[in-house]
């Protein structure tokens, strides 16, 4: 299957903390070349009323004013070479060295919570009344091919989740990034969060299957803000091309999954000794 992995990194991302202090040096900048220019004794370019009313000070008033304008100018330029630049630097490489596994992440994460959402049967304030035993299948849109979903699946999602989540987490170059970027990822554990959801469905299964009068609860806000944490990171790392998913009864569909899945058993099958044998971090390398 052929990937459809695309992203571009802004230039600039307001975001990010250093990006935020640029902005607000930048104004003041301004501000002080305003009153730079004002306390100058240089001719004016356009001689005009407004132009003298603007630009023009007595040149006998306090300098004070103008000093510290010139030395906020300095400052301006000592930050931009030597914090913001490299700033920007450090994150836009960290983003790139990231880039594909947060894609996966983002892309599982969605995955899972579309696939917990259609297994549970819950009231609006969170309480779990039931979960839907018996697999289904859905469609992953990016790809237009059908899939299977049950409680198996959703566990081997949440793994996906968690390796991903790992894998940027543990990148030596993304411990430098923009403190927002980095707290985007680590003010909640993601992988937790999702670990966490699966282990409610496990509980409401057993409470289904017992019958007992114990109901589990979750809270909506919490997986709300875990789509909207996806999307924000979708928009930072500049990937337009994330997964959407419906579920389907279509049958035609329904028959190529299962033609493709049998095919792929037979594949391994008949390969076995070869994939027992592949050596260790070849999955990264293909990654």
């Amino acid at each position: 299957m052929k990937s459809k992995f695309n992203y571009k990194i802004k230039h600039h991302l307001t975001f990010c903390a250093y990006e935020k202090m640029w902005i607000t040096l930048t104004i003041l900048m301004a501000i002080s070349v305003f009153i730079i220019i004002r306390g100058s004794s240089a001719e004016l370019l356009i001689d005009t009323a407004i132009t003298r009313f603007l630009f023009c000070s007595d040149v006998n008033e306090d300098k004070t004013l103008y000093n510290i304008a010139v030395g906020n100018l300095s400052a301006y330029v000592f930050y931009v070479l030597q914090v913001y630049i490299p700033e920007r630097k450090k994150t836009r490489r960290a983003l790139r060295l990231t880039a594909l596994d947060t894609y996966n992440l983002i892309n599982q994460t969605l995955l899972f919570l579309f696939v917990w959402d259609r297994m549970t049967e819950k009231t609006s304030d969170g309480t779990i009344m039931g979960i839907r035993c018996h697999k289904f299948y859905y469609i992953n849109q990016l790809y237009e091919m059908a899939h299977e979903a049950d409680i198996n699946e959703l566990e081997k999602i949440s793994l996906r989740v968690k390796d991903d989540y790992e894998n940027v987490m543990k990148n030596h170059y993304f411990q430098v990034v923009d403190e927002n970027i980095y707290n985007l990822f680590n003010e909640t554990n993601i992988a937790e969060e999702i670990r966490g959801l699966y282990i409610l469905l496990q509980s409401a299964e057993t409470a289904s299957n017992t019958c007992a009068t114990i109901f589990e609860t979750y809270s909506p806000k919490q997986v709300e803000l875990l789509k909207i944490k996806m999307m924000l990171l979708k928009e930072l790392y500049g990937i337009d091309n994330i997964a959407s998913y419906e579920e389907t009864n279509d049958i035609q569909e329904i028959q190529k999954w299962e033609r493709f899945k049998k095919e792929s058993t037979a594949m391994i099958v008949e390969n076995l000794e070869f994939f027992r044998n592949l050596p260790e971090g070849y999955q990264d390398v293909i990654k």
